[in-house]
């Protein structure tokens, strides 16, 4: 994500028409049009006393400002009727930087909102560009009211001068994501803003904000979803030195407004060091039998190590449809901890995988229920 600060503004009025014989804008610097005019029609004295006001302006001094975090992310959210799909701006965080000739003192503090209903602040992370690992910030409020969810942190450094996207002072942002399923219908998305409470001192507090829009409207939509839920059984390898998991049954009810529709695909995997073969079993709809509502479609296997079972849905999943079904499996041996334990998964792919329109029950996952590969015996 790209921060526009305010200096862009006062940037592009350099080249306003001048108001006055002396012209000089509020950053103490010349405009294109009163230097061509000065050229054209004033003696070199007169040139040379326009000047020296704008070089009195550039008086040592410290001038935080933002700068590009230069990494950005989205989150797909739906309109509140569930038509449109947009995608959130997810605040990820910033760099403060000092655009002066002399370091600014230490204990500058960042302001940050955002929707509430989308993404809720947990805390501030910081580092200088090029440095080690951010440190917590000490975080002095952190407040939800009216849709925003507004935090300030201290930043405990003095900021050198000259810095930029690169060697400024970096604040990444913690956060929980609420505009998941059920709470992805939001409308409207506010705006993100980032203020900072500069030190007295500072030559241009008029680029201490930042703001931009909290979503992008992306297209039509028809969002659909099928939450996947799994009991799963502890498998202990030889001589008691770890488990592994593998799912036991599987439930799978469709969220809506509108359905998973027939031909979705549905893939079961396990380390096939753990189990050397996959049985689905009893598959019910809605509590009835229904064995042909979903069907086998193929095994596969990657690299001599993770089995996969595919099956297809013959028939849409509408609002509140649910599918159970049992899974068996045949036992592996190994003797020792398998090298680099596969987990096992369920997972319900739909008929487009990474389908824009699905309805997310997290951040980045839309459809893998999973347990880790080996985990060591207590």
């Amino acid at each position: 994500m790209t921060h526009h600060s305010a200096e862009d503004a006062v940037r592009s009025s350099d080249v306003s028409t001048p108001t006055d014989s002396n012209d000089l804008h509020t950053t103490g610097r010349l405009s294109r049009r009163t230097v061509l005019t000065a050229a054209a029609w004033s003696t070199p004295v007169v040139m040379l006393s326009v000047a020296a006001p704008a070089a009195a302006a550039s008086e040592a001094g410290f001038d935080l400002s933002f700068d590009s975090y230069q990494v950005g992310d989205g989150l797909t959210v739906f309109s509140a009727d569930f038509t449109r799909r947009w995608v959130a701006s997810v605040p990820l965080g910033t760099v403060v930087s000092n655009h002066g000739t002399i370091a600014s003192p230490a204990g500058a503090t960042l302001t940050v909102s955002c929707d509430s209903r989308v993404f809720r602040f947990t805390g501030m992370r910081g580092s200088f560009g090029g440095g080690g690992a951010p440190e917590a910030l000490t975080i002095t409020s952190n407040t939800t009211s009216g849709n925003l969810s507004t935090i300030t942190g201290v930043i405990p450094y003095a900021i050198p001068a000259g810095t930029d996207s690169f060697t400024g002072f970096r604040v990444a942002m913690d956060f929980e994501t609420i505009a998941v399923y059920p709470n992805d219908g939001v409308q409207p998305v506010l705006n993100t803003t980032w203020v900072i409470g500069s030190p007295a001192g500072d030559l241009d507090t008029g680029n201490d904000t930042d703001s931009y829009p909290g979503y992008s409207d992306i297209a039509p939509a028809a969002p659909w979803g099928v939450l996947t839920d799994a009991v799963w059984e502890r498998v202990d390898f030889a001589g008691g030195s770890g488990y592994s998991h593998r799912a036991t049954s599987v439930t799978m009810t469709s969220t809506g407004p509108n359905p998973a529709v027939a031909g979705a695909e549905i893939m079961i995997l396990t380390d096939q060091r753990v189990s050397t073969a996959i049985s689905v079993d009893d598959i019910q709809l809605n509590g009835q039998p229904a064995g042909d509502a979903i069907v086998f479609a193929r095994d596969d296997s990657s690299f001599g190590q993770v089995i996969y079972k595919y099956y297809t849905t013959t028939v849409d999943l509408v609002e509140g449809d649910v599918v159970t079904f049992s899974l068996s499996y045949t036992d592996g041996d190994p003797a020792t901890v398998p090298v680099n334990l596969s987990g096992s998964q369920v997972n319900f792919n739909g008929v487009v995988l990474n389908d824009a329109d699905r309805r997310a029950p997290a951040r980045g996952s839309a459809s893998n229920y999973d347990r880790t590969g080996f985990e060591a015996t207590p």
